[in-house]
């Protein structure tokens, strides 16, 4: 089925996920009558935007693994392919904006390894099919767990010079977390992939990958260096505000982030 087909179907199945689930729709809601300045009306339909937007980009997940092509646009892209060529390990920041998971796809290095790590917390059968796409296009999945063994893999895959990639916008009940602002209100990161990305030398970047169109993203990469995890931290809620101020729709936090 062509892609728009399957969005008109998202298009009616969201009014029922609004109702169906209200916490996440109260959570979109906030955002944008709180951080943005919407009326009632304006906000409840931003919220509605969103999901549809929310819908699309999951279509557009399963479309690349079944060999769908997009048109892609990568920011810097020149810097890119020189950490490419460079012995240091690049470290990748990004979070549950746009298509996360499209962005590891496209952003493959031919000579390095790429590591990904997921949420361990997530139900089984969404682990195993996520490795079941991945795996075979060289991209390596590291499931964050309660055993901490998987920070052995990370220190691996930095200490050889790989590409790890991590989320850093979800703190899931760690107790370690950094203070930082983002949409003019303070809220919490998680320390870990901050911290991580400074263990040794590398070059790290922020990346968004955002749907423009039905069939063409942008890849927004940010170069970044930082001397500690707060002032990494800052800088990418401040590449975050960035991109939540021209991408309103495509901010995928079904929870109540700020705590309001």
């Amino acid at each position: 089925m062509p892609l728009p087909a399957i969005y008109a179907i998202v298009d009616v199945v969201i009014v029922f996920y609004m109702i169906f689930r209200p916490s996440a729709t109260l959570a979109q809601y906030r955002l944008f009558h709180l951080r943005f300045g919407k009326n009632k009306f304006q906000s409840l339909l931003s919220a509605y935007l969103n999901m549809r937007q929310f819908g699309k980009v999951i279509i557009d997940r399963f479309a690349v693994y079944g060999g769908k092509k997009f048109n892609i646009t990568i920011e810097n892209n020149e810097w890119l392919e020189n950490c490419y060529q460079s012995d240091l390990p690049l470290v990748i920041l990004s979070g549950h904006i746009g298509n996360f998971e499209l962005a590891g796809y496209f952003l493959r290095p031919k000579n390095k390894q790429m590591y990904v790590v997921m949420y361990g917390g997530e139900k089984a059968v969404i682990m195993q099919n996520r490795a079941k796409f991945l795996t075979p296009n060289d991209i390596h999945l590291i499931f964050s767990n309660n055993d901490n063994n998987y920070l052995f893999e990370i220190n691996n895959a930095l200490t050889d010079g790989n590409l790890l990639a991590m989320l850093a916008d979800r703190v899931f009940g760690s107790k370690r977390t950094l203070t930082t602002t983002l949409l003019n209100k303070e809220t919490q990161l998680p320390l870990g992939p901050f911290r991580t990305a400074l263990l040794r030398p590398a070059n790290i970047c922020i990346v968004f990958a955002i749907k423009k169109s039905t069939h063409d993203y942008i890849i927004h990469l940010t170069p970044v260096s930082a001397a500690t995890p707060q002032q990494l931290a800052d800088i990418y809620a401040q590449e975050t505000d960035k991109i939540m101020h021209q991408y309103q729709h495509q901010w995928f936090n079904y929870f109540n982030f700020w705590n309001d």
